[in-house]
């Protein structure tokens, strides 16, 4: 993450960014403004059914990614979080509370309406939900080095689907893990 690099990424030269950023850590904020702008718009808005909502989210998230492989590096590199000023870092872990809240509201709202199974709490479906599109946008990123296709990408979101819908109980004991 040096000037030199991000100079280079953009096809300037060093001196040309210093003459609109004050520093390195004002282009970094900079770009961590631009980055969360954009995965927060990425956010449905509307009266969408729940599931839909979830799906929007990530063909939205999945989309933003392939345009953009440096959003899920950003987002989930631990390189990014240990280089970026404490106020970008805020601001990305306070886009992953929203993005968190706004699944966990819509499994709520789904359970409400008897559309997401009520035998797992919303907050535990959140481990499925939010695995299902890290791994979907990560495979999605320019980096991965195996992409599925988009048909594959729809077909693991409409089994998360299936998975989050209720279930009919046949009153046999679940196994347990211990």
């Amino acid at each position: 993450m040096t000037t030199t690099r991000l100079s280079r990424e953009l096809g300037l030269t060093s001196g040309a960014l210093f003459r609109h950023f004050p520093n390195r850590e004002a282009m970094l904020e900079a770009a961590v403004a631009l980055a969360v702008e954009r995965m927060m718009a990425s956010i449905p808005e509307g009266e969408a059914e729940p599931l839909e909502r979830i799906l929007q989210l990530a063909r939205n998230r999945i989309a933003l990614v392939r345009e953009d492989a440096g959003l899920a590096w950003l987002f989930r590199s631990e390189e990014a979080e240990q280089c970026l000023p404490d106020e970008a870092r805020a601001s990305i872990r306070h886009t992953v509370r929203q993005t968190r809240s706004f699944v966990l509201a819509a499994l709520r709202e789904g359970m409400e309406q008897g559309q997401v199974r009520r035998d797992i709490e919303a907050r535990l479906l959140l481990v499925p939900v939010l695995g299902t599109i890290h791994l979907l946008i990560e495979s999605a990123s320019s980096r991965a080095s195996h992409r599925p296709g988009p048909e594959f990408r729809e077909e693991a979101l409409q089994s998360l689907c299936r998975l989050l819908q209720p279930c009919v109980t046949d009153n046999t004991q679940s196994p347990t893990i211990e």
